[in-house]
């Protein structure tokens, strides 16, 4: 059996002494923002050479356009080509805005 973790995000990604290291995220059981929502923290590093930073970038751009394919990701329209934020997960329900500005 493999050991595998669960990430909610990737809280960074850097490169020193030739190697590639990918931080990747969930959710403190104890650390609360001022909302009360689980704050973020780093949970596993993964470490890899350049070359398999290129080919896990490349499976995961296979893995996008399979998900683009049958709608759960949606392109963002307006964004700058290259840009974060391409992608967004599609919404199970329209989510309404918390804020009294909208």
């Amino acid at each position: 059996m493999s050991k595998e973790t669960f990430a909610v995000g990737c809280g960074g990604i850097g490169f020193h002494n030739g190697v590639v290291m990918i931080d990747f995220t969930g959710f403190s059981s104890t650390e609360k923002d001022e909302e009360g929502r689980p704050q973020k923290e780093m949970r596993h590093r993964l470490i890899m050479t350049p070359d398999a930073l290129l080919e896990t970038f490349n499976a995961i751009q296979g893995m996008m356009n399979k998900l683009l394919e049958v709608g759960i990701l949606q392109k963002r329209e307006g964004l700058e080509a290259g840009g974060p934020g391409q992608m967004a997960a599609a919404p199970a329900a329209p989510v309404q805005p918390k804020s009294p500005n909208f």
